[in-house]
């Protein structure tokens, strides 16, 4: 087994559940809507949500505005 374990795919994953963890913490890990697209639109929105709290963190910290 530790010669089919792919070191890079393991760190790619472990990326992937950071971020899925950081994205429960901070908008909370219930979904509100039943049906099954308007879930679908939820979890994006969280993504996007994520994404413009990140870029708006960095320009801070830079000092670009």
């Amino acid at each position: 087994m530790a010669v089919d374990f792919d070191y890079d795919l393991y760190h790619k994953r472990n990326n992937v559940e950071t971020v899925f963890s950081v994205i429960k913490r901070k908008f909370g890990e219930k979904i509100a809507a039943r049906k099954y697209l308007t879930k679908l639109k939820e979890i994006k929105l969280k993504c996007i949500v994520y994404q413009l709290d990140l870029f708006l963190h960095y320009q801070m910290v830079f000092n670009v505005f």
